[in-house]
C-alpha cells in the first residue's frame, strides 16, 4: 500500500507539471507602423511590446517579410518586460504598401529556438 500511494504521489507531481507547462500561454507581440517611414535604402523598426517569451529567453531575432521575400532583420537582447524600443531592429523595408509580416524567435543563452510569433500588419 505505501508503494501505491509513492506511485500515486508520483504520478499527481507528474500531472500538475504537465499542466503546468501546458497552462503557459503562447508568446506574442505587437508593434504599430505609426511614426516608421518608407525606407531610403534602409529602415528602423517601429517599437515592439513581446509578451509570454519563455523563460530562458535571452535574445530576441526579428525578421521582417512582405509575401515570401524577406527584408532582412536582428539580433537584440531581450528587455525587461519585453519592451523593444523603435529603431533597434535594421531592415530592409518597408519601402512600398502592403501587408509586412514581422516574425520574432526567442532564443536561449546557446542560440537555440525556444518560441517564435508572427504578426502582420498594413504598411503605412
Amino acid at each position: 500500500m505505501i508503494a501505491y500511494s509513492g506511485h500515486a504521489l508520483a504520478l499527481a507531481l507528474v500531472s500538475c507539471a504537465c499542466a503546468s507547462a501546458l497552462a503557459q500561454e503562447p508568446m506574442t507581440f505587437d508593434f504599430s507602423w505609426s511614426g516608421v517611414s518608407a525606407c531610403s535604402g534602409g529602415s528602423r523598426s517601429p517599437a515592439f511590446v513581446v509578451r509570454n517569451a519563455p523563460r530562458d529567453t535571452r535574445q530576441l531575432m526579428f525578421t521582417l517579410f512582405l509575401s515570401k521575400a524577406e527584408y532582412g532583420g536582428e539580433q537584440t537582447p531581450y528587455p525587461a518586460g519585453g519592451r523593444v524600443p523603435a529603431g533597434a531592429i535594421y531592415t530592409n523595408g518597408p519601402c512600398q504598401a502592403g501587408d509586412y509580416r514581422w516574425n520574432v524567435v526567442a532564443l536561449d543563452r546557446l542560440g537555440r529556438t525556444l518560441a517564435t510569433a508572427d504578426r502582420t500588419r498594413p504598411f503605412p
